[in-house]
């Protein structure tokens, strides 16, 4: 579908092939859902963590594993 931009003030070029313009009721935050370790969130993470494995030693109150 393309890519979120920064902000409106992006110029329209010629490589532009859409805009979608959507506004707060089209949209919606849909909160936590589950992993479904598709690994996404280990390439975006900057300091090279594993975020599902954090997330269930969470859901499992493994505190120590998480200080590791």
């Amino acid at each position: 579908m393309g890519i979120a931009l920064p902000s409106p003030d992006v110029p329209v070029i010629k490589g532009t092939t859409g805009i979608l313009a959507m506004g707060d009721t089209d949209t919606s935050a849909n909160g936590y859902l589950p992993c479904i370790r598709c690994a996404f969130c280990v390439q975006a993470c900057p300091m090279s963590l594993m975020p599902s494995t954090l997330s269930r030693a969470s859901e499992a109150e493994r505190w120590e594993l998480l200080k590791e």
